[in-house]
This record gives structure tokens, sequence and C-alpha cells, in this order.
């Protein structure tokens, strides 16, 4: 059932920068070590105290905004946790853990991504805070089916457009920026809306994504005879997964951004051309050649160049191409609901990458417009990356990066043992490489490092 005008309405004015003074106010608190302030009504049993609120008609406006704003960037940790955890048993062979684990993650980077534009998805309760605090009721429904509601409801307004074009920055240049530089000007606002559906992020299939995930978590799922992905295929996808993830210096990541402008410029030049980039190759060389004209500096100028038109990496990660639905022949599956396909658990990490992706970067650019360092939250991610398994002895926050060397040197391994000629399996490749698959299931690293950087 879609939400009401009424929540629709209030989602629209669902405020980010009151938020962001929220969380700029609790910068007291971090100095103590502490989240949210001792006396905090919503400090502890949340859920239950909210409702309790709620139903005698006296809920705490601004702890309430407290803990929305506070939940974003833990949210986003726990989002990179699920897609590392999916990651690793994909590298396994369980699909179907892989799978349940997968879309946990599209879940909580949805309520990080929302929580940092004002909107709390809180189990039965959910709200959108506007600029005075008022908290909107949005109706008493379940988490998932209010996250993916309320995700499809936002994703059509402007904020989302001005949110995503300023946190994906290839080059280190906003997409908005990118467009400008299209002669006559493009507006990011009407291609942001079908360019989050066209990467799967709408209503129909982050709710098919729930539909597989419950036959992965509650039904007998070997009853029925069933395709397995190849070892080489699922190897090769891992490793592929984290060259995505690479970061650099001063930004979290060029990778993943580089591809997914790419595929914005060939959704501007068809919007604006009527046909696409290869129905029209010569026009949209010429677009191109414009762009980074306009764009890069000189002696970079001939590299985007050529990866932009497809000269260079002609494909997109397979992972991209399997979220993707503005292909001639989007990819299928059938049923969707028995996820019988041996690539489906790969459409729903895919998703739950891209979500995180700019969970990331909307948690990140709250932290930075509240005027709050990592390091001011060092409180928490120290022992949170001790518990996870990720340091003995915690690095500065700057340092966070520098844990890519791990993550590379176990793509090497991997790669390396691809070598091998067939058959491979994952018997032979769990035993060969077992310390680089634990390597790669421990995403929560990029969700450190991409809101410290």
């Amino acid at each position: 059932m879609p939400l009401g005008p009424a929540a629709v309405q209030a989602i629209g004015q669902a405020d980010s920068g009151f938020i962001t003074d929220r969380f700029r106010s609790l910068a007291v608190e971090f100095a103590q070590d502490r989240f949210l302030p001792k006396q905090s009504r919503y400090g502890v049993d949340s859920i239950n105290r909210i409702r309790k609120d709620l139903q005698a008609n006296r809920l705490q406006r601004r702890p309430l905004a407290d803990y929305i704003a506070i939940s974003a960037p833990l949210h986003c940790s726990e989002a990179w946790s699920f897609l590392g955890r999916a990651i690793g048993c994909h590298l396994r062979g369980d699909s179907d853990t892989a799978r349940h684990l997968a879309y946990y993650a599209e879940l909580r980077a949805t309520m990080s991504l929302l929580a940092t534009q004002g909107i709390g998805i809180l189990n039965h309760q959910h709200f959108a805070i506007t600029s005075n605090g008022v908290s909107l009721q949005l109706g008493a429904g379940g988490t998932h089916v209010a996250a993916w509601q309320c995700l499809e409801t936002w994703a059509d307004l402007p904020t989302a457009a001005a949110l995503v074009a300023e946190t994906i920055r290839p080059a280190g240049l906003s997409m908005q920026s990118w467009l400008d530089s299209i002669p006559g000007g493009t507006s990011w606002h009407p291609i942001a809306s079908v360019w989050l559906k066209n990467l799967g992020l709408d209503l129909a299939w982050l709710s098919m994504d729930r539909e597989a995930r419950n036959e992965a978590s509650y039904r007998p799922t070997y009853i029925r005879p069933r395709t397995v992905l190849p070892c080489r295929n699922a190897a090769n996808t891992g490793a592929e997964i984290w060259r995505l993830l690479e970061p650099a210096s001063s930004d979290a990541f060029p990778r993943l951004d580089r591809f997914l402008l790419r595929l914005t410029l060939e959704m501007a030049f068809k919007a604006s051309h009527g046909r696409s980039p290869k129905q029209a190759r010569v026009k949209f060389a010429k677009f191109i050649q414009s762009i980074v004209d306009s764009t890069i500096t000189h002696t970079e100028r001939d590299r985007w160049y050529r990866f932009l038109v497809r000269e260079d990496e002609v494909d997109d990660p397979g992972i991209i191409d399997l979220v993707r639905l503005d292909q001639p022949n989007p990819l299928t599956f059938k049923p969707f609901r028995d996820a019988s396909d041996p690539r489906h658990h790969l459409s729903v990490l895919g998703r739950g990458l891209i979500l995180a992706r700019l969970a990331s970067g909307a948690s990140r650019k709250l932290m930075v417009d509240a005027g709050i360092r990592f390091d001011d939250v060092a409180f928490w991610w120290k022992p949170y990356g001790a518990e996870r398994g990720l340091w003995n002895d915690p690095p500065e926050a700057a340092r966070l990066i520098d844990s890519w060397a791990d993550a590379d040197a176990a793509i090497a391994d991997i790669d390396h043992w691809l070598t091998r000629p067939d058959p491979l399996t994952y018997y032979e490749f769990i035993l060969g490489v077992p310390s680089s698959i634990t390597s790669l299931a421990g995403a929560e690293i990029v969700g450190l490092w991409s809101l410290a950087s």
C-alpha cells in the first residue's frame, strides 16, 4: 500500500539542516565519549519509549531528532558490515545467506541515507523532522515496507537530486558541475530520480529483494534443484566489487564514481538528443569532448575522454550491469520470488553497494556540515574496529585509508589463485585463500574510511 498524501507531504518537509544542527549540538557529548546526553529520553530502550510517548502524546522532539541524527553514521557503518559479510558468503558459494545479508545492507544504508535528510525509520513509528523540529508521523507500517516507500518518495524530491549531485564527485567535482559543462546546460534534477531508479533503487525491485530475502531466510531453499554460480565467476566478481572500492588519498570512491559518471552522461546525452551513444557515436564523442575540455585539466583530459567514450574500460563492472534497468534487455530473474537465477544475490548486493555509497556520502556530508571531525567520535569507531577484528592498535582517522593495502593484497591473492586451470571448486578456493576471503568480508573498514575522508 503506497504512502498516503499526508506522509508524502511530510517527507517533502523533512529538513536535513535541522538534523545537522542537532548533530552539531551533540559535540559536547562526544567530548564526554558518548553520543547522547546521559539523561536523553531516547538513549536507552529507544523504540519502546518513542512508542509509549507517542501514544501518550508527549513525544520529546529534540531527543528524537538527536537519535535520528546519530543513527545516520551508525546505520551507514552497519550497512558496510552487512555488505562485507554478504561478499564473504558469496565467495564461499553461499548465495542464500549472501542474499539475506545484502538485503540488510540495502535496508541499513537506506535508513542511514534517510536519517541524514530528517526521515527516521523506527520500527512501526516513522517520522519526518521539519526545519523547526516538528516531528511529523509518516504512518505505522513495518520497517521494511516504510523504508522502501520513503526512499522512493524522497528520490523524487529536489533535495535528493541535490544530495546525489554533491556526494557523487568524479575527479573531485560534483555531478552538477559535470552537467553544467554540457553545451546549453542540463539540469541534474530531472535526471536524478531516473538515475536512482535505473540503478535498481525503486520500490518494485527493492520490494522484490525483500521477498527474495524471505525465501532465503525462512524457506527450505534446497527443496528444488538449483543452479550454482561457478567458483571462478564468484571469485572474479568478489574481487571486482572490491576493486570498485579502491580509495584515493582525498576521495573514498574515485573508481566507483567514475563509472557512475559515465552512465550519467550517457543518460544525459540520450535525454537531450533522443538517441543513445551507440546510435550516434560521432555526436556523442563531440558531446564528451566538450564536457572534458571544460571540466578536466589538460594532463588528464585524454584519459577521461577515452574512458567516457568507452575506448578504455569498455564494459561496466558486472555488479553495476546487474542492477541497471535501462539496458535494452534488462536482466530478469524467473521467478523473482524464489531467486532461481544464480546471479540474483549479486543484483541485491549491487543495490546494497550503491545505497551504501550514497549513505557514506550523505553521512560524511552531515558530519562535515556539522563541523564534526571523525576523530571526535573516536570513542566509537576505535573500539568498534577492534571488536570487528580490523586492528589491535587503532590508527588515526587520517590513516584509515591505508587499510586498502590489505584488501589490495587479498585481491592479488585471489587473482593469482584464478590462474589455475579449470575445474575450480569452492572447496579448493576456501582452502587456498582463506585469509583473503576473510579480509574481503570485512567491509566495515570501507564505511569507516569513507566517513573519515
